[in-house]
Parts: structure tokens; C-alpha cells; sequence
């Protein structure tokens, strides 16, 4: 559309991310921040154009969860609090998370394709070949809050104290030194 409309989503907590397949496809997630299962948390919604639809997770975690990415709607994957990570698969939902391989939480998720998936948050990079979930050996000189990747494959991660890598040919860059040096919390790739 041309315009913004507003529509109620009947969430009753913050929603952090929202990733579009379409118009009539689109995921949002979001949640209580340290709110525990006392909170509105474990949120996912799912529009289709004329009203939101509150998803049940196989298991309620009582997290936040901040940002959604997929290729499809049979293939998101859900970040959040304590190192969630959620996978949808088809109809399932998987927590691939358990038990967690991030430190603490994971505030973005981003890709290229179902085998190349990157989630991010405070000191842990993580990397997904679309079966199993690895740490990323770079060296941070902040925390990671963003990351995006272009369509071949190419990263970029960025952070607080101005944390700027970027993932090309093959190794890890680091634009430290470059401006801008204050506190990052996002990044879109187009062509790194």
C-alpha cells in the first residue's frame, strides 16, 4: 500500500521485530522483557491481510523474543531472550536452543538462504547451516546487536562503542576505525 494503516494486534506487550513474506504473510514477535511467564511473553503473530493470529509454540519459555526472519513462512527462525532460538520447519515449531549455545540473549537474526542463517546478541555470534548451529570465531570489540546478509551470503554485524564487521571473501573484516563510532543497533546489506 501506499499509506500506513494501524490494525490492533491484541498483543499486550512490546512487539520488537516483524519479518513479510508478503503482503498477506507477515510475522511479528515481540514480548515483556524480562517479564518472566508472569508477563505477556512467547509472542508470535501472524497476519494475513486482514487480522492477526496469536501462534502457540510447542513450549511457553516466558521470554521475549525480538526479531524474526525466515525464507518462508515454512522456514523462520524467532530469536529472543536467554538464547531462544525457535525454528519453524514446515508446520512445526523446533526450539533449537536447547540447550543454548549463545551466552545470553539474541537480539536479531538475519540470512541469506535456509543454510546460511546468523543470529546475534551481547558477545556470541552464531552461524546456522540450516541443520545445526555453530559460534562464529570473531574477535568483537563490543557487543553485537545487528546483523544482515546479502543475497550471497555476505555479512555485516554491528554494536555498541561502533562495532562495524563484515564477512567477505571469505574472512572477517573489522571497520572499527571507520565512522561512525557510536552505538550501532542495526544494518541492512545490499551488495557488502
Amino acid at each position: 500500500g501506499s499509506v500506513f494503516q494501524e490494525h490492533a494486534s491484541g498483543a499486550m506487550a512490546t512487539l520488537w521485530g516483524v519479518w513479510a513474506a508478503s503482503p498477506t504473510d507477515v510475522w511479528f514477535v515481540g514480548g515483556t522483557p524480562e517479564g518472566g511467564p508472569a508477563k505477556p511473553n512467547d509472542i508470535v503473530l501472524h497476519w494475513d491481510g486482514q487480522g492477526f493470529t496469536n501462534v502457540t509454540l510447542p513450549k511457553a519459555l516466558g521470554r521475549s523474543f525480538y526479531k524474526v526472519w525466515g525464507t518462508s513462512s515454512d522456514d523462520l527462525y524467532v530469536v529472543g531472550e536467554a538464547a531462544t532460538i525457535w525454528h519453524k520447519k514446515g508446520p512445526d515449531w523446533i526450539l533449537e536452543s536447547d540447550p543454548p549455545l549463545a551466552s545470553s540473549t539474541l537480539f536479531t537474526v538475519a540470512g541469506s538462504s535456509s543454510t546460511d542463517v546468523y543470529a546475534v546478541g551481547n558477545v556470541d555470534v552464531l552461524h546456522s547451516n540450516g541443520t545445526m548451529w555453530e559460534k562464529v570465531p570473531v574477535q568483537l570489540t563490543g557487543s553485537v546487536n545487528g546483523v544482515a546478509v546479502s543475497a550471497n551470503g555476505d555479512a555485516a554485524i554491528v554494536g555498541f562503542g561502533g562495532l562495524k564487521q563484515r564477512f567477505a571473501n571469505g574472512e572477517w573484516v573489522d571497520d572499527f576505525l571507520s565512522e561512525p563510532y557510536a552505538d550501532l543497533h542495526a544494518v541492512w546489506a545490499d551488495g557488502l
